[in-house]
């Protein structure tokens, strides 16, 4: 099957494990992250400018903060400062307790909710044999404190945390579990997290309607575009998709993305850009 004309080359940036690319429209910056060569990439598509900063372990996520030139970063058991302009980790935020730095685990993906919560997954490397993982929540929006890090789904709610976007007007937090590869959907609280009854059940998940998807490979990372479309993303053994449903219709569209590993997708401006682990950067130019 030849490439997808509507799929183009932006940066040969070569990673090994490539994820978590976030779109700051203020700085007119796209950046995300090597997993396993420990590096956040940062790439400015305007004049096609490049750099890494080098992480002391493990990095699943960035998140910009209010400080335009700060990035939060998920790596190792903490979260920590990212100083952009001096290309270096500073100070810890926040940190996992001991009991979830078990041997094996790592941070993955993460976003911040629209109201500055950042939430981000903690998953097991053995997550294909069973070992389950979480979902943690920080305040970003409360500065100079040390924070530890809230679970939102426990160990038998969520396996492989992955990918995950907000519709706000729905008041709707969508969410991969990479497990099951089931698009699944949370209606939210006031600050974007998902909402549970007062006696700590989950309210309102939904797994078998419009606003849920089961998915025919690995999923790994999904974004909602400005007219209301969610983009979850794909990854097969041989070939790698980016699927597009229009929330409350049943029209689905693909695009062929490469023969390479899959990662994690971002909206950049109006259009969807795609990370593939082990080689490039790419944009789809037809969404």
């Amino acid at each position: 099957m030849a490439a997808d004309p509507n799929v183009q080359l932006v940066l040969d940036c070569h990673t090994d494990l490539g994820e978590s690319p976030v779109w700051d429209a203020r700085t007119g910056r796209l950046y995300f992250v090597d997993i396993n060569e420990k590096r956040i990439h940062v790439y400015t598509p305007a004049d096609k400018q490049h750099f890494t900063i080098d992480a002391p372990s493990t990095v699943g996520c960035v998140v910009p903060t209010t400080d335009p030139n700060l990035l939060l970063a998920a790596l190792g058991s903490n979260v920590v400062e990212v100083n952009v302009e001096k290309r270096k980790t500073g100070r810890i935020v926040a940190f996992v307790s001991t009991d979830d730095n078990a041997e094996g685990t790592r941070f993955n993906d993460g976003k911040a909710t629209p109201q500055g919560v950042f939430i981000v997954g903690r998953m097991n490397r053995a997550w294909r044999d069973g070992q389950p993982g979480k979902l943690f929540a920080m305040d970003l929006r409360v500065p100079g404190n040390t924070f530890g890090l809230l679970t939102i789904l426990g160990p038998t709610e969520v396996c492989c945390p992955n990918g995950m976007d907000w519709d706000q007007d729905k008041g709707i937090f969508y969410f991969i579990d990479t497990a099951d590869s089931v698009v699944r959907s949370y209606p939210v609280d006031e600050n974007g997290v998902p909402k549970r009854s007062t006696d700590g059940v989950l309210v309102g998940v939904r797994e078998a309607s419009s606003h849920c998807m089961t998915l025919p490979h690995l999923a790994n990372s999904c974004t909602l575009s400005a007219r209301a479309y969610l983009h979850p993303f794909c990854a097969a053994a041989a070939m790698h998709y980016i699927h597009s449903k229009q929330l409350g219709r049943k029209t689905c569209r693909v695009c062929r993305v490469s023969h390479d590993v899959a990662a994690s997708l971002s909206w950049c401006t109006h259009e969807l850009w795609v990370l593939v682990c082990q080689s490039p950067l790419v944009k789809c130019l037809a969404w």
